[in-house]
């Protein structure tokens, strides 16, 4: 199981981006690698144009005895946020999530760790002495 999002350490958000990037890959290609290989075997005759320009990145047409099986197009606006909008957003999220947690945890008490508990009578000492470290407050 992950841990929260304000513990995150960078291997995480790779992960998370790389798993991203490779599900945009399949939606958005699986139609042109599809359209290509209906193109490809013996015996058929097509081809597989892309150009650029035209306001448009990258315009791919596949086409097979002057029938288009599959065309495709996308602005270059479009693509980076395909591409670099969802993991930016994540990298933003997670900065403001373990600046919370780096600061959540200096303002927790230094003597007292997860789970430790400082008792209220402690036999033997003087009273008003507050200990000043863990090693102190086991005395």
């Amino acid at each position: 199981m992950l841990p929260s999002l304000g513990r995150w350490q960078l291997r995480h958000l790779s992960i998370a981006s790389l798993s991203y990037w490779a599900a945009l890959a399949v939606v958005k290609l699986t139609p042109a690698f599809i359209g290509g290989w209906k193109v490809t075997p013996d015996g058929q005759h097509g081809s597989i144009s892309a150009t650029l320009g035209d306001g448009t990145l990258l315009k791919v047409t596949t086409l097979r005895d002057a029938a288009v099986i599959w065309s495709g197009a996308v602005s270059l606006a479009t693509l980076a946020l395909w591409v670099a909008g969802p993991p930016l957003v994540l990298w933003f999220f997670w900065l403001i999530a373990a600046s919370r947690t780096r600061r959540d945890a200096r303002n927790a008490p230094a003597e007292l760790g997860s789970g430790d508990v400082m008792p209220l009578y402690q036999p033997g000492r003087v009273r008003g002495e507050v200990p000043v470290s863990r090693r102190d407050a086991r005395r």
